[in-house]
Order: C-alpha cells, then structure tokens, then sequence
C-alpha cells in the first residue's frame, strides 16, 4: 500500500531487446497517456551501435530487478514473437514476485 502522498497510478516496467528502442518510446509514450507511471531503460545498446564490455552489461541488465520490483506489472516488447535469452530472464524473475506480464505479441513457442 503507498502513502496518501503518492498517487495509486500502476507502475509498469517495459523490457525487450535493446534493438527495439523505438517500440519502448511509442508503448512508453501510451502508456503514459493512459495514467501508468512507465519504467524503460535509457541505455539502449543495440539499438544506438554501442558495446560495453561484459562487465558493463552485466550490470546494466542487474538494474532491471529493482525496476520489476517496484513495478506492479511487466510489459515485455516482443515484436513477432521474439524474446532474447536477457529478457527472458527479466520474465522469469516478475514471474517468481507475482508480476501480472502482459506482451506487444504473443510469445513464439519454444
């Protein structure tokens, strides 16, 4: 429960590959528009050509639990279907908290 002081919008964190930086900004931009308060990413490596070592990513990625954590649902961008191994984890741990995941399309099948 939030204090009085803090409004009962849903919190809503995106997740996807990098490379889909576009589809964050317009679903952000919506959801927005629709009252949530969005979290994204603002590093987007793939999506701007840049490449940090694994050191780097890999502490980028660890910057995504605390987002999952305050989220109160997890919105996983998967243009045709497509999930990466990252985001894949990222689903994994908002399912382990019971986060209510909703996805751009439906999961291709394994």
């Amino acid at each position: 429960m939030r204090s009085r002081e803090i409004p009962e919008n849903k919190i809503i964190f995106i997740t996807g590959s990098t490379r889909f930086k576009r589809f964050y900004e317009e679903h952000a931009f919506n959801l927005t528009l629709q009252w949530n308060i969005v979290l994204i990413p603002t590093v987007y490596e793939h999506a701007e050509g840049l490449t940090f070592d694994k050191d780097t990513k890999r502490r980028l990625k660890d910057m995504d639990k605390p987002k999952i954590l305050l989220a109160d649902e997890v919105f996983v961008i998967n243009p045709e279907g497509y999930i990466g191994h990252s985001t894949m984890e990222d689903i994994q741990f908002a399912q382990s908290q019971g986060k209510k995941t909703t996805y751009l399309e439906e999961p291709k099948a394994e």
